[in-house]
């Protein structure tokens, strides 16, 4: 994987085609990558609507190992943005979400002009709970990787979850140490 700052974005029909505006070596070996396809992404964002991303697939002329350019906002492995991961952490940790993040199948008018008032996604509590522990995981190893400390003093005074994630993800996934949670401890909050 390889997680782009850089990128310009063009519709085509429906989907949104992602055009690299960096070139990034191989996280792996620093060897050169080549294009050797495209695959689709689809990725729900802040407003709740989903997309259609077309990211390239790239080869490394020297170790032979496939990468997506995934960009940024984009966390390997999810379906959500990272936006919408932190703000559904984030009402979970204020308490907001009992108010707001509610059932999907539960959209009445009341529910959607809470939702709007808070900016909050509208999500089941399996979900969320999900999205909490892998935050949780993230942090965790942002932190363990030394990452946290560097990135705090660049936000000093306007630090967000959200800027750190994406920080945290790009270095991460740009460094080759992107690693899988398999197993979540999913408590109850």
């Amino acid at each position: 994987m390889i997680s782009l700052s850089r990128f310009s974005l063009f519709r085509k029909e429906e989907e949104l085609i992602v055009v690299s505006l960096e070139e990034r070596p191989c996280p792996l070996c620093g060897g050169k990558l080549v294009v050797h396809g495209t695959c689709k992404r689809k990725l729900k964002d802040l407003s709740g609507e989903t997309k259609t991303l077309r990211l390239r697939v790239m080869d490394c002329s020297n170790c032979g190992k496939t990468h997506r350019e995934l960009i940024e906002g984009i966390a390997p492995y999810r379906r959500y943005s990272t936006d919408l991961l932190c703000a559904i952490y984030e009402a979970s940790d204020t308490g907001v979400a009992e108010s707001c993040i509610v059932d999907e199948r539960n959209t009445d008018a009341s529910s959607t002009e809470s939702l709007e008032t808070h900016d909050a996604y509208i999500c089941d509590e399996s979900v969320r709970n999900r999205v909490v522990s892998w935050v949780s995981w993230l942090l965790a190893y942002i932190k363990e990787l030394g990452l946290c400390q560097r990135q705090r003093q660049s936000y000093q005074q306007h630090f967000s979850l959200a800027s750190h994630i994406k920080e945290g993800v790009r270095e991460i996934v740009n460094s080759g140490r992107w690693k899988i949670q398999h197993q979540f401890v999913v408590q109850p909050l």
